[in-house]
């Protein structure tokens, strides 16, 4: 089994727009990811000669235990017990499509006050496979497999993934002597993301106080 080159293709791009006491930006991001598969059966072709095919009393087939033919026996004559070929195309590419958007506001309330607020939207395209060379188990079809690009099916065999960041927003304020006097954030959505170089973790957060050293 081989991987590659699988290229990864990536567009970010952001405006960032000054008004009055507000600093907005506003950014998006397009990537086409590919991932690139190679399964190869390295035997090639399999032929098994384990005996028993040859030398069979009236009325028995070969393979029954009456027969008597040895394997090397078997191989001479020709007659394996099975065999094996790989056929059909190993290679399978998976692409799809990673779209993204966010929007955030520096707001400055007061000299040494500020709100920052910010929404991200992101949509995972399902991925396929370009040549429509794969399949899944599915209890529900008459044959209990299912095929991509097979009537009913569709183009891919997994759903769309869309996600809408809940709103971020954070209140920092400025002792007059110290530094930061306080911090406080509101939820912002379940998988971290990075809002304008600050980090958003996940889950809600609470109010706290932080002072300076």
């Amino acid at each position: 089994m081989g991987t590659g080159p699988s290229p990864y293709l990536d567009f970010q791009d952001s405006v960032s727009y000054l008004r009055g006491a507000h600093a907005l930006k506003f950014g998006v991001e397009v990537t086409h990811i590919e991932a690139d598969q190679n399964t190869t059966d390295f035997r090639g072709v399999d032929i098994n000669f384990s005996g028993g095919q040859n030398f069979c009393p009236a009325g028995k087939l070969p393979g029954d235990p009456a027969c008597t033919s040895t394997a090397l026996e078997d191989y001479f004559l020709g007659t394996p017990n099975l065999g094996s070929v790989t056929v059909g195309n190993g290679d399978r590419k998976l692409v799809w499509w990673h779209y993204a958007g966010f929007v955030q506001d520096d707001w400055r309330i007061k000299p040494r006050l500020m709100l920052n607020l910010g929404l991200r939207y992101e949509y995972n395209q399902p991925m396929r496979e370009v040549n429509n060379l794969l399949g899944n188990f599915d209890p529900n079809s008459s044959t209990g497999i299912v095929q991509q690009g097979q009537p009913g099916v569709g183009s891919t065999l997994w759903k769309p993934i869309t996600k809408t960041s809940r709103p971020a927003w954070a209140l920092l304020g400025m002792s007059r002597a110290r530094g930061p006097l306080c911090s406080a954030a509101g939820p912002v959505s379940r998988t971290q993301r990075s809002l304008r170089g600050r980090s958003w973790t996940t889950g809600p957060r609470t109010a706290r106080r932080v002072t300076s050293p």
